[in-house]
């Protein structure tokens, strides 16, 4: 048979390579998402039974499920800033709810493909998303202000829960054009292996 030259070889290895890492991390990013968006809808949830029940358990449910968003935001943050931090990031993402190995991945791919069509979008989607964040958390203080005055009606809080629901409705938009975005980036980079594979082959 025709002997391959070595040189193509190893590039040929560096791309399935990539691809295989390129995956894995794609994957870990669609996981990361939904536990991003399980905790998101928990804490709305807990807002809606706080306005009906007034208990500050409820209030205290719904701090406690934004820590998988808040982490994933310090780690995004990290990335993006000026003198990012690769296992400060990692730790964030772990800290979000992801297994350890996949937070390798996630930083891998943020640090090394975040130019790339499809996966600079969905960090734009991703950035849209904790600002829409913003909006809830000032919702949610309000909510909580109104309630510990002790004489709110019914009527108040139910305004605030309206707000609080078209801000939910918008971030359930974007999860859903990350996770779109996120899985074209995939076929992307698969359709760029395939290319790299036929024109060294």
């Amino acid at each position: 048979g025709m002997l391959v030259p070595p040189a193509i070889v190893i590039v040929l290895l560096a791309v399935v390579f990539a691809g295989t890492r390129i995956s894995n991390g794609v994957r870990a990013y669609v996981g990361g998402e939904s536990l991003w968006s399980k905790a998101q809808k928990e804490g709305v949830a807990a807002l809606y039974r706080y306005a009906a029940t007034r208990d500050e358990s409820d209030f205290a449910a719904y701090l406690s499920a934004q820590r998988v968003p808040d982490a994933d935001r310090r780690a995004r943050e990290n990335l993006q800033g000026g003198s990012p931090d690769p296992a400060v990031a990692r730790e964030a993402f772990i800290e979000g709810g992801n297994h350890p190995r996949d937070a390798v991945e996630m930083v891998w791919i943020f640090r090394y493909f975040a130019w790339a069509p499809y996966f600079s979008e969905a960090i734009a989607i991703w950035g849209v998303a904790d600002s829409t964040r913003d909006e809830l958390a000032l919702e949610a203080d309000a909510l909580q202000r109104v309630v510990r005055t002790g004489t709110s009606t019914l009527d108040e809080r139910r305004a605030i829960i309206d707000r609080i629901v078209e801000v939910d409705e918008r971030l359930t938009v974007l999860e859903s054009d990350f996770s779109a975005t996120i899985a074209d980036g995939a076929r992307w980079i698969i359709q760029v292996k395939v290319l790299m594979v036929s024109v060294t082959g």
